[in-house]
């Protein structure tokens, strides 16, 4: 099949003089798919070509970066297999850079974080990966699960059982996350209700700049708030205040939990991962929901508008170079395996 695919791509140019970028994709996939050509190097370069061929054919990089970036993360859970983790993170860091809105990345660095023991930074990575692909049941899952260990009765774990009962088919399993949901319902709706005068105060510091305080009472309010992201977004910008700044970073992630759409939320994260971590990958990624989810019009839509095109410039006029090191044969059938062990990639 590979051999026809690449005898068509010589033999049969685009009008325009060009490499066919559905031939370059379509060979790559069958590199995938046949376990007695598999060869994770060749794919790495036909990707590649592939990269350069789109240029100007399709500038987003639609086909290449999915083929690239497949071939990254394949990379990845060997290497997380292997439990070489410095590696594993160098390569979704590859991946990410390649295809910046797939979540596939995000799973894997969660999993590198719960290795070390860094459960908040887990958290955050899989929240993202819920941005990037909401209708991921298993994320809702796994979150769910890492709430659980922080407490039993953690009023996000609402909006989590919620996003997965939506997608769960099995009926056994829909019916105990539905009796989990009313027992959590029947504790935090109580607790809410005696927070009014809290939150009253809590806002009342945020408004007069008494950020100490208002970080002290928005603590106090969020343990039991399983519905009002604006409480997450006020207690963040507080202790980013106070120079508090995972903190922050966490309390604006748990607010997405509650509304994935928050637009003030996406923007404060898309100017911190920019002026702050300088990574326009991760601010580009906040941008995008920030457009999408905005007033339209106003003269800060615009500017954060401009902002983006430029990103996207810049991500379209990279130019790739292989990363991977040379598989050897065992490498390159355990890469198979774990290929077609998982949801990594472009199958059909």
């Amino acid at each position: 099949c590979s051999s026809i695919l690449a005898f068509s791509m010589t033999t049969f140019p685009t009008p325009e003089g060009k490499v066919r970028v559905e031939d370059f994709f379509q060979l790559g996939k069958a590199y995938l798919k046949n376990e007695r050509i598999f060869n994770l190097n060749k794919i790495e370069r036909v990707a590649i070509e592939l990269w350069d061929a789109e240029v100007n054919i399709d500038p987003t990089h639609l086909k290449g970066s999915l083929l690239l970036s497949t071939v990254y993360n394949i990379q990845t859970i060997n290497l997380l297999k292997n439990e070489d983790l410095e590696r594993a993170a160098e390569s979704i860091n590859i991946s990410f850079q390649t295809n910046p809105f797939h979540s596939h990345p995000f799973k894997s660095l969660s999993l590198i974080f719960k290795k070390i023991g860094n459960r908040e930074k887990a958290i955050n990575a899989l929240i993202i990966s819920s941005l990037l692909e909401p209708n991921e049941k298993k994320v809702y899952q796994s979150l769910t699960k890492l709430f659980d260990q922080i407490n039993i009765n953690h009023p996000i774990k609402i909006s989590l059982i919620t996003q997965w009962f939506n997608k769960e088919r099995s009926q056994e399993k829909f019916t105990a996350l539905k009796e989990e949901f009313d027992r959590l319902n029947i504790i935090i709706i109580k607790k809410w209700k005696e927070l009014e005068s809290e939150k009253t105060t809590a806002r009342d510091h945020f408004l007069n700049h008494r950020w100490e305080k208002a970080v002290q009472t928005y603590s106090q309010v969020n343990k039991w708030n399983a519905v009002d992201a604006s409480l997450y977004l006020e207690l963040g910008i507080s202790q980013g205040k106070l120079g508090q700044t995972q903190n922050a970073v966490n309390a604006l992630y748990s607010g997405l939990l509650i509304d994935p759409k928050n637009p003030y939320i996406h923007r404060i994260l898309s100017d911190y991962y920019l002026k702050v971590e300088n990574s326009p990958y991760m601010s580009a990624i906040h941008l995008r929901h920030y457009l999408e989810n905005a007033k339209k019009g106003t003269s800060e839509y615009k500017n954060k508008e401009a902002v983006f095109k430029q990103f996207h410039i810049q991500f379209m006029t990279q130019k790739k170079q292989p990363h991977l090191p040379l598989l050897s044969a065992e490498q390159n059938r355990q890469a198979f395996q774990q290929y077609n062990q998982t949801s990594t990639s472009p199958k059909n």
